[in-house]
Protein backbone atom coordinates (compact mmCIF):
# COMPACT_ATOMS: atom_id res chain seq x y z
CA UNK A 1 0.00 0.00 0.00
CA UNK A 2 1.55 3.61 -0.68
CA UNK A 3 -0.02 6.76 -0.12
CA UNK A 4 0.73 10.61 1.20
CA UNK A 5 3.08 11.71 3.70
CA UNK A 6 0.41 14.15 4.77
CA UNK A 7 -2.81 11.62 4.34
CA UNK A 8 -4.36 9.16 6.77
CA UNK A 9 -3.61 5.54 7.05
CA UNK A 10 -5.23 3.88 4.74
CA UNK A 11 -7.60 1.74 6.78
CA UNK A 12 -6.54 -1.54 5.63
CA UNK A 13 -2.64 -0.64 7.10
CA UNK A 14 -4.70 0.02 10.38
CA UNK A 15 -6.99 -2.66 10.55
CA UNK A 16 -3.68 -5.24 10.02
CA UNK A 17 -2.19 -3.94 12.86
CA UNK A 18 1.41 -5.58 12.73
CA UNK A 19 1.37 -7.20 9.57
CA UNK A 20 2.84 -4.19 7.58
CA UNK A 21 5.76 -2.13 7.99
CA UNK A 22 5.33 1.44 7.83
CA UNK A 23 8.35 2.90 5.66
CA UNK A 24 8.54 6.95 5.17
CA UNK A 25 9.82 7.40 2.15
CA UNK A 26 10.12 11.54 1.03
CA UNK A 27 6.40 12.33 0.03
CA UNK A 28 4.85 8.92 0.65
CA UNK A 29 4.54 6.16 2.63
CA UNK A 30 4.90 2.41 2.46
CA UNK A 31 3.12 -0.45 4.26
CA UNK A 32 4.78 -3.31 3.12
CA UNK A 33 3.21 -7.01 3.87
CA UNK A 34 5.19 -9.33 5.15
CA UNK A 35 4.51 -13.14 4.42
CA UNK A 36 4.75 -13.48 0.59
CA UNK A 37 7.73 -15.50 -0.97
CA UNK A 38 8.17 -14.79 -4.78
CA UNK A 39 10.98 -17.10 -6.06
CA UNK A 40 12.20 -17.81 -9.87
CA UNK A 41 15.27 -15.48 -10.08
CA UNK A 42 18.58 -17.57 -10.14
CA UNK A 43 20.58 -14.66 -8.53
CA UNK A 44 20.67 -11.74 -6.17
CA UNK A 45 17.48 -9.19 -7.06
CA UNK A 46 18.93 -5.61 -7.18
CA UNK A 47 16.28 -3.30 -8.66
CA UNK A 48 11.87 -3.25 -7.76
CA UNK A 49 9.72 -1.17 -9.07
CA UNK A 50 5.92 -1.38 -8.38
CA UNK A 51 3.19 -0.62 -10.78
CA UNK A 52 -0.48 -0.74 -9.41
CA UNK A 53 -1.14 -4.48 -8.62
CA UNK A 54 2.56 -5.59 -9.81
CA UNK A 55 5.86 -5.37 -9.10
CA UNK A 56 8.88 -5.40 -11.59
CA UNK A 57 12.03 -7.27 -10.45
CA UNK A 58 15.85 -6.88 -11.64
CA UNK A 59 18.20 -9.22 -11.00
CA UNK A 60 22.14 -10.06 -11.15
CA UNK A 61 20.81 -13.16 -13.30
CA UNK A 62 20.03 -10.70 -16.32
CA UNK A 63 16.35 -10.95 -16.17
CA UNK A 64 13.48 -8.88 -15.64
CA UNK A 65 10.05 -10.93 -13.82
CA UNK A 66 6.74 -9.33 -13.23
CA UNK A 67 4.29 -10.57 -10.48
CA UNK A 68 0.98 -10.15 -9.17
CA UNK A 69 1.51 -8.87 -5.68
CA UNK A 70 -2.27 -10.46 -4.28
CA UNK A 71 -0.91 -13.76 -5.32
CA UNK A 72 3.07 -13.54 -5.34
CA UNK A 73 2.86 -15.65 -8.49
CA UNK A 74 4.87 -14.83 -11.55
CA UNK A 75 3.26 -13.29 -14.41
CA UNK A 76 6.38 -12.78 -16.92
CA UNK A 77 9.53 -13.27 -17.38
CA UNK A 78 11.95 -11.36 -19.89
CA UNK A 79 15.11 -13.34 -19.80
CA UNK A 80 18.44 -12.09 -20.68
CA UNK A 81 16.60 -8.54 -20.88
CA UNK A 82 20.68 -7.19 -19.79
CA UNK A 83 24.18 -9.16 -20.22
CA UNK A 84 24.79 -8.97 -16.50
CA UNK A 85 22.32 -7.52 -13.47
CA UNK A 86 19.88 -5.34 -14.20
CA UNK A 87 20.76 -2.10 -12.06
CA UNK A 88 17.71 -0.16 -11.92
CA UNK A 89 14.28 0.27 -12.97
CA UNK A 90 12.17 3.23 -13.53
CA UNK A 91 9.08 4.49 -15.05
CA UNK A 92 9.03 6.82 -17.61
CA UNK A 93 5.51 7.87 -18.96
CA UNK A 94 4.08 4.67 -20.11
CA UNK A 95 7.03 2.83 -20.23
CA UNK A 96 9.94 1.12 -17.75
CA UNK A 97 13.43 1.50 -18.65
CA UNK A 98 15.92 -0.84 -17.12
CA UNK A 99 19.55 -0.04 -16.92
CA UNK A 100 22.42 -2.98 -17.28
CA UNK A 101 25.73 -3.52 -15.99
CA UNK A 102 26.34 -3.99 -19.57
CA UNK A 103 25.84 -0.51 -20.31
CA UNK A 104 22.68 -0.21 -22.04
CA UNK A 105 19.34 1.30 -21.25
CA UNK A 106 16.22 -0.22 -22.68
CA UNK A 107 12.65 0.43 -22.82
CA UNK A 108 9.88 -1.91 -22.06
CA UNK A 109 6.21 -1.18 -22.82
CA UNK A 110 3.82 -1.98 -19.74
CA UNK A 111 1.22 -4.29 -20.14
CA UNK A 112 3.64 -5.76 -22.60
CA UNK A 113 7.07 -6.70 -21.07
CA UNK A 114 8.30 -6.64 -25.06
CA UNK A 115 11.45 -4.99 -25.56
CA UNK A 116 10.10 -1.64 -27.60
Amino acid sequence: ETWSAKGPTPEKVQKASGKYTVVSVGKFCLGVASGLAMHGHTNGVRALLKIGPTLWSGSDDGSIRIWDCGEGSCLEVVEEAHKGSVLKLSVVRSYVWSAGADGSIKEWQIGTPTKC
